[in-house]
């Protein structure tokens, strides 16, 4: 049996959340989509709520910025989806 988890959060939070601790470094998105690895358009639209990062995205961004994921990411308001749920409880 494969079971795949679909994981609903708040992305303008988040990307509020990282846009904080970027500013509160003094990092500019440049400085931080570099040291994450990934492109300045890209943070900006995590930083927006354009774009639904991927895990190991948020991971790579939590890791530039010092900080933990389930800092960036309110791990209690993640939502299993229903059919998920209903597959696991079964």
């Amino acid at each position: 049996m494969r079971v795949v988890f679909y994981l609903q959060f708040d992305y303008t939070s988040v990307g509020k959340r990282i846009q904080h601790y970027r500013t509160s470094l003094n990092k500019t998105q440049e400085e931080l989509a570099e040291q994450a690895d990934i492109s300045k358009n890209y943070l900006s639209k995590l930083e927006n709520a354009q774009a639904r990062g991927r895990l190991d995205k948020y991971y790579s961004v939590a890791q530039a910025l010092g900080v933990t994921v389930d800092m960036l990411i309110d791990l209690s308001l993640i939502h299993i989806s229903e059919p998920t749920r209903h597959s696991l409880i079964s």
